[in-house]
């Protein structure tokens, strides 16, 4: 009897329909560890994935802001788009009580607030969001230059910000009569260009503050914050002001808003520079689509053929790399106190507060 079972074990794997328990028992341990290599190699492949989207989640963002700053869109689509932003700013200004009323503005208009008569044209340049171009645009808006390229200012180095060129071709709104500011308010078209109050603070830090030369114009604020902010600062930095870090002029910024002093012009928030709420401006324009914006803008406005507004596209992939070098120094304390200051202009211009991808707190308490 045994014999007998012994034998029909032994060639059970040649009676069909009938597999042997051994092979059973390898075949599904064999399916198990089959199972468990590809779940270990899929999650691999998927962390492997996820740490890379993390990694260039910083350049993914720069080519989205390359695409949006090459986009061209119809005029009819842009005026939705202006519409659209012009609304929302209606409702956050209502939103805080501050309706739109140019009839509550005073004579303490700030002089970044200009006018162009020949095109009835006001405009309010922001410094760090393209304003040295745009007053290249209004000197050859004017009709009084001589200029017929915009791209003599800068083979010609001539400097727009500079006499005779303010006052002559673009008076501030400031310098009229009240009477003549709310009639040109009525009566001219009002624009303003913007972007991203935290990549605009950068650009400024970068040009008047960590200069590896001593202009003399920032001279004083530079030395202010050496002598208060710098920790065992050199005689020179002290005369000079050279070397103040991007965490200095942070908390330079921050005490300068507490103590209710005002702002530089370069880093004061755009709803003190250019009274959003009291001027209705026409068209919004912004930093990260400013070609297509400001080609539209000179179509609405009918200006001349030769003027063309300069391509600084480069300037805004430069600004993006910055980014995660210069906020990754400060504290999160520090980052939340910045944006209160900034945080009524991003509201109002849809900019969010920053994201994962700008890198604020890599192991910071």
């Amino acid at each position: 009897m045994q014999m007998r079972n012994l034998h029909w074990q032994c060639n059970a794997s040649t009676q069909p329909g009938v597999m042997p328990r051994f092979y059973k028992k390898t075949l599904l341990r064999t399916t198990l560890l089959a199972l468990l290599l590809c779940t270990g190699a899929y999650y691999k492949y998927y962390i492997s994935k996820l740490t890379a989207v993390r990694r260039y989640e910083g350049k993914t963002k720069m080519m989205r802001h390359a695409s949006e700053w090459n986009q061209t869109t119809t005029m009819e689509e842009w005026n939705k788009t202006i519409a659209a932003r012009k609304k929302h700013l209606l409702r956050i200004c209502q939103k805080y009580g501050k309706p739109q009323n140019p009839n509550v503005l005073t004579k303490d208009l700030t002089p970044e607030i200009l006018v162009s008569e020949i095109h009835q044209l006001i405009y309010c340049a922001i410094p760090k969001v393209a304003s040295r171009n745009w007053k290249q645009v209004l000197v050859m808006l004017s009709g009084k230059s001589n200029i017929t390229d915009i791209s003599d200012f800068d083979r010609l180095n001539i400097q727009v910000q500079k006499p005779p060129y303010p006052g002559r071709y673009f008076p501030a709104l400031r310098s009229y009569s009240e009477e003549s500011i709310l009639y040109r308010l009525k009566k001219h078209t009002t624009f303003i260009f913007v972007r991203h109050p935290f990549e605009r603070l950068l650009s400024a830090y970068r040009d008047k503050i960590a200069v590896h030369r001593d202009t003399h114009f920032y001279r004083p604020i530079r030395i202010k914050m050496v002598s208060k902010y710098k920790k065992n600062a050199t005689v020179e930095q002290l005369a000079t002001g050279l070397g103040v870090t991007f965490p200095e002029f942070v908390d330079f910024v921050i005490d300068t808003y507490r103590s209710k002093q005002s702002l530089d012009s370069h880093w004061m928030p755009y709803h003190q520079l250019c009274e959003p709420c009291n001027i209705q401006y026409d068209v919004i324009g912004k930093y990260e689509t400013l070609e297509n914006d400001a080609r539209n803008f000179l179509e609405l406005i009918s200006a001349a053929k030769n003027v063309i507004f300069p391509s600084t596209a480069k300037h805004a992939s430069h600004a993006q790399e910055y980014i995660k070098e210069y906020y990754s120094q400060l504290s999160p304390k520090a980052v939340l106190e910045l944006w209160q200051i900034y945080s009524l202009d991003a509201e109002m211009f849809q900019y969010d507060f920053p994201s994962d991808s700008w890198n604020l707190f890599p192991n910071k308490s």
